[in-house]
C-alpha cells in the first residue's frame, strides 16, 4: 500500500524546474519561465501545472498591495517575502544576491503519471524531461551544464542508473559469453 497515493494528491516524484543565469525581473524572461513550465506540463508524466509558482503569487501579491506597483522589482520582492505566508511558501524557492536580484528560482512540479517503482515509466520520464529541456528555446545550442532552465530531481540519478543498467548488463553478458566461447574453442585442446 502506498499511503502517499492513497491519502494525498501529491505525486511520488516532484522534480524542480530551475531558472538561472537570466534577469528574472524582465517580463520577457518571466514569459519564458511560464513557457518552460507549459512545456513540462505537456509531458505525458505530468497532469497539471504547479500549484505554487512563486512568480504567479508574486504578481497577484503586487497587484493587490497598495503602492507596490510603483516600486522596483527587488523592492516588490522584498515586500512579497516579508509577508509571512508568502515567505513560508516561497522562501526556499528564490535565491537572491546582495543587491536583491533573483539569481536562481525554482518550482516543484508533480510527475504524477509516473508509477512508483515502475522502472520503464521512470526511464521514459527521465528521457522525456531531458529532451524537453534540451529543445527549449533558451537552452538550444548550450551544453546541459550551462542550461538556464532545467529539471532536476534526486530520483533522476537512480533513473539514469536503471537506463544504463540494461546496456551494461547486455554488454557484460555478451562479453562473458564471447570470452568463454573463445577460450573453449581456441585455448582448450580438443
Amino acid at each position: 500500500v502506498n499511503a502517499n497515493q492513497d491519502y494525498t494528491d501529491e505525486a511520488d516524484v516532484t522534480p524542480y524546474l530551475y531558472f538561472r543565469f537570466v534577469d528574472q525581473s524582465d517580463p520577457a524572461t518571466q514569459k519564458l519561465m511560464r513557457d518552460f513550465i507549459d512545456t513540462v506540463v505537456h509531458l505525458p508524466q505530468v497532469s497539471s501545472k504547479p500549484a505554487r509558482f512563486w512568480l504567479d503569487h508574486f504578481h497577484e501579491f503586487v497587484n493587490m498591495t497598495e503602492g507596490a506597483l510603483e516600486l522596483p522589482f527587488h523592492k516588490q520582492l522584498d515586500l512579497f517575502l516579508d509577508d509571512p505566508v508568502m515567505r513560508y511558501i516561497h522562501y526556499g524557492n528564490i535565491m537572491r544576491d546582495d543587491m536583491g536580484n533573483v539569481e536562481v528560482s525554482r518550482v516543484g512540479i508533480g510527475f504524477d503519471e509516473v508509477g512508483y517503482e515502475v522502472v520503464n515509466e521512470e526511464i521514459a520520464a527521465l528521457h522525456d524531461s531531458q529532451e524537453a529541456t534540451a529543445e527549449f528555446e533558451i537552452n538550444q545550442g548550450l551544453e546541459s551544464k550551462d542550461w538556464p532552465f532545467f529539471i532536476y530531481s534526486s530520483s533522476f540519478s537512480g533513473w539514469e542508473f536503471y537506463a544504463r543498467c540494461i546496456y551494461e548488463l547486455t554488454m557484460s553478458t555478451f562479453s562473458g559469453v564471447f570470452a568463454v566461447t573463445f577460450i573453449g574453442v581456441f585455448m582448450i585442446p580438443h
